[in-house]
């Protein structure tokens, strides 16, 4: 009964995960990457936790490479961030169907900050990283003055 109980909660955090994951903040993209995101969560939480009861570790691998090619080939023409977020949304599912719920929540909710805050944090690295460049460019100039 105590594995029926904890299989449903499984389901439910990975539905809510999964969720999660697909999540964009911008109100003018109409795309249905959340649905796919929950379903692929979904269905790697529920098979995986189906086939983690045995002592058999290849059958989850293939599992989660079947679910993954699949997902993948169909989102061939879309941005590099939506396939990372398939990807990342059947991680959590494989987590999250192997046990490890709290650690999927944890890395879920990183995620998710990282990809909606995206254009934020790259601004900061390459602001930073163009500010390195000049002011090497202003030593040199001193150097060559100084001769």
């Amino acid at each position: 009964m105590f594995a029926l109980i904890s299989y449903i909660f499984k389901i439910i955090i990975s539905l809510g995960a999964g969720y999660v994951i697909g999540y964009n903040s911008d109100k003018e993209s109409t795309s249905s990457l959340q649905f796919y995101t929950s379903v692929n969560s979904l269905l790697m939480a529920s098979v995986i936790a189906i086939f983690s009861y045995e002592d058999n570790n290849i059958v989850p691998a293939i599992i989660f490479l079947g679910i993954n090619h699949t997902l993948l080939a169909n989102f061939f023409n879309d941005s590099i961030l939506d396939k990372f977020k398939l990807i990342f949304s059947s991680i959590c599912g494989l987590l999250i169907g192997l046990g490890f719920i709290f650690h999927a929540i944890l890395i879920t909710l990183l995620f998710s900050y990282i990809i909606n805050n995206y254009d934020i944090i790259s601004d900061l690295i390459t602001s930073s990283n163009s500010k390195n460049e000049d002011e090497y460019k202003n030593e040199l100039d001193l150097n060559d003055e100084e001769m």
